[in-house]
């Protein structure tokens, strides 16, 4: 009998001794795993604060520290990537607002290579890129969009736009080194026009095509009605016979037609917000490129 208890006092003995090991091993694991994922959690949510008060390099000290410590954190790469864009200024020339750029894209690329298909890190990178003004870079992002929200009119809308944007500057560039008036009205110099058609041709096909596409997903763009008109005007200049040309111009001012009677049909109607996180608002809503100066069109803004 008590070599019995004996036997239980040692199991018991046992059961504790292994009790003991699993409880240290699991205390291990949780200040290993949970601690350093709470740290992480509590400086993200330090750095939005410091962020939503425009303190950014304080936050992006924050973000940085998050990103390094979790690369799989997409919420701290979007937030470091906003805090470097915040800093960054349209048009600037300085060699800093130029870092500001270029630091804000490899953080969303951080951002995308935790979660390859993530929107809003695509379209920022692609907004920056057309906000310095290279509209190479800014196409090749929105393309990339396509491939990740094939339903969505505006990513078809902004390649037509950046097409016609290319066009617009290559053919303009070239009527004042010639010499020539604006008016697309007067046509080019036959070698000139030549070059062009070799230079804008292929984008005038793309950027309608896309503009196309747009308009099939969405039949009340009026926006991509508009630079509809806007990419005919350019085909037009590239077009060899007049007869061509004046058909092109023609088709042109019925876009323009379609798009007023929708916007004078929906006048005083009130489109319903997209939903939006307001941290990033700024990073998805840069206007497209103005069209060209006058002649004035009959929406009430240049468009030749």
């Amino acid at each position: 009998m008590s070599e019995q208890i004996s036997s239980r006092s040692t199991w018991g003995w046992w059961v504790l001794v292994g009790l003991a090991v699993v409880l240290a091993g699991g205390g291990a694991w949780w200040y290993r795993s949970c601690r350093p994922q709470a740290k992480i959690a509590k400086e993200l949510n330090q750095g939005i604060v410091l962020y939503q008060s425009s303190q950014f390099p304080a936050a992006i000290a924050l973000f940085q520290k998050v990103v390094t410590n979790d690369p799989t954190q997409v919420r701290g790469w979007l937030y470091l990537g906003a805090s470097y864009a915040q800093q960054f200024v349209p048009g600037g020339v300085s060699p800093e607002n130029g870092q500001y750029a270029m630091r804000a894209i490899e953080a969303f690329e951080g951002g995308l290579k935790a979660d390859p298909g993530n929107k809003l890190a695509m379209t920022a990178i692609g907004n920056i890129y057309y906000e310095m003004g290279d509209i190479e870079k800014a196409r090749e992002w929105e393309q990339k969009r396509q491939a990740v929200e094939p339903d969505n009119p505006d990513v078809y809308y902004w390649v037509g736009v950046l097409d016609w944007d290319s066009c617009f500057r290559q053919g303009a560039h070239l009527r004042e080194s010639l010499g020539i008036s604006s008016d697309l009205k007067v046509p080019l110099p036959e070698k000139a026009r030549a070059e062009l058609e070799k230079e804008n041709g292929p984008l005038v096909e793309e950027g309608m095509k896309e503009l196309t596409k747009a308009l099939q997903l969405q039949a009340n763009f009026t926006d991509a009605m508009v630079y509809m008109n806007l990419m005919y005007r350019q085909k037009a200049e590239l077009e060899r016979d007049a007869t061509a040309r004046t058909s092109d111009l023609t088709t042109a001012d019925a876009w323009v037609d379609k798009a007023l009677e929708i916007r004078r049909a929906s006048e005083g109607v009130t489109p319903m917000p997209a939903p939006a996180d307001k941290d990033f608002d700024f990073l998805l809503t840069s206007p497209p490129p103005p069209p060209p100066p006058p002649p004035t069109s009959r929406l009430g803004g240049p468009c030749d």
